[in-house]
């Protein structure tokens, strides 16, 4: 198996990322986090990015929820990041009250710094006292 770098595998990651926001790109999207999986099958970006193809490229972030859910990302359960992004995912897909749940767990636990910044982003400017 090729060993690939950790910065060959953000830019993928970064590249898959801005890539997902155009419908036209879903599928080159998914291809990239597909890869990014088969490199780093541990690695949360993989699930983060799928996710975002789906509420992003696919505008169904009902799907993303949908998607993390079956990786076992939930309040409790998953990586501290994807928990994080999984509150993004119920926020825009108008599920406030499941997105607090998850926000105010990822920000207790307190285990990634980015994880906390962005749920708690999420509980001061888009999910209030849900």
């Amino acid at each position: 198996m090729m060993e690939i770098s950790r910065e060959v595998l953000r830019n993928c990651v970064g590249l898959g990322l801005v890539a997902c926001r155009l419908p036209s790109m879903k599928e080159p999207s998914l291809d990239i986090f597909e890869a990014v999986k088969a490199v780093s099958p541990d690695s949360p970006a993989w699930i983060i990015g799928v996710a975002m193809v789906y509420a992003n490229a696919c505008g169904n972030p009902q799907a993303a929820c949908a998607f993390m859910t079956q990786q076992r990302i939930s309040a409790e359960t998953g990586n501290a990041l994807a928990r994080a992004y999984l509150g993004l995912f119920l926020v825009m897909a108008r599920r406030r009250s499941e997105a607090a749940t998850v926000a105010r767990a990822v920000v207790a636990d307190g285990q990634d710094p980015d994880a906390v910044r962005l749920a708690q982003s999420l509980l001061d400017h888009e999910i209030g006292n849900a």
